[in-house]
C-alpha cells in the first residue's frame, strides 16, 4: 500500500530559528551609544577579572596554609598528599581559569543592558533637540513609560508646541 502525503493544509509550516526582524532591532538597538556603553563593559569586565584574580589567590593561600596546618605534627608525606590532592585541585584551578573570563563577559553584557536604560533616553532626547534645533517643531519626544528623563521629555514637547504656535502666529502675522 502506497503512503500518502499529508494534505497541504494539514501541514504545519517550519518554524524559522533565525530571530524576527523585530528580535534583530531589539539587539543591535541595545548599543546606541557605543563610546559611553563599551566604556561602562569593559569596566564591568575589568572588575570581574580583577575580582577572579584575587579570589583565586586568596584560594591558592588558604590551600597552602590548609596543607600545612594539616602536616604539623604528622607523618604524612608531603610528596603523597600533593599527588593525592593535586590534581584535582590543579583541575579545580584550570576551570575557574576558564569561567573567569565567561564571567566578564557576562558582566560586559550586563553593562550593555544597565547602560543601555540610561543612554537610550539621552539619545533620543539628543535627536529630538537636533529636530528643534533645524526648526522642525512637529511630533514629540516619546521615551519609554517611567522613565527618569520622562519630566524632561515633557518639557521639551511642552517648548516645541510653543515654538510651533509662535512660528504660526508670526506667518499669520507676515
Amino acid at each position: 500500500m502506497a503512503r500518502r502525503r499529508p494534505s497541504s493544509d494539514k501541514v504545519a509550516p517550519k518554524m524559522s530559528k533565525l530571530p524576527s526582524g523585530r528580535e534583530r532591532r531589539k539587539i543591535r538597538n541595545m548599543v546606541q551609544d557605543s563610546r559611553v556603553q563599551y566604556r561602562y563593559a569593559l569596566y564591568f569586565f575589568g572588575f570581574a577579572i580583577a575580582a577572579a584574580v584575587v579570589n583565586q589567590m586568596l584560594m591558592v593561600r588558604a590551600f597552602r596554609s590548609i596543607l600545612i596546618q594539616t602536616l604539623v605534627g604528622t607523618n604524612i608525606d608531603p610528596a603523597a598528599l600533593q599527588a593525592a590532592v593535586g590534581a584535582p585541585l590543579q583541575a579545580l584551578a584550570l576551570r575557574m581559569t576558564v569561567m573567569y573570563p565567561i564571567f566578564g563577559m557576562i558582566c560586559a553584557a550586563f553593562a550593555i543592558w544597565v547602560t543601555h536604560k540610561f543612554v537610550g533616553p539621552q539619545v533620543a532626547l539628543k535627536r529630538f533637540i537636533g529636530k528643534l534645533e533645524s526648526g522642525d517643531y512637529s511630533g514629540e519626544c516619546r521615551l519609554r513609560g517611567g522613565d527618569e528623563l520622562q519630566p524632561v521629555a515633557a518639557a521639551l514637547n511642552e517648548l516645541a508646541r510653543a515654538l510651533e504656535s509662535q512660528q504660526a502666529e508670526e506667518k499669520r502675522a507676515a
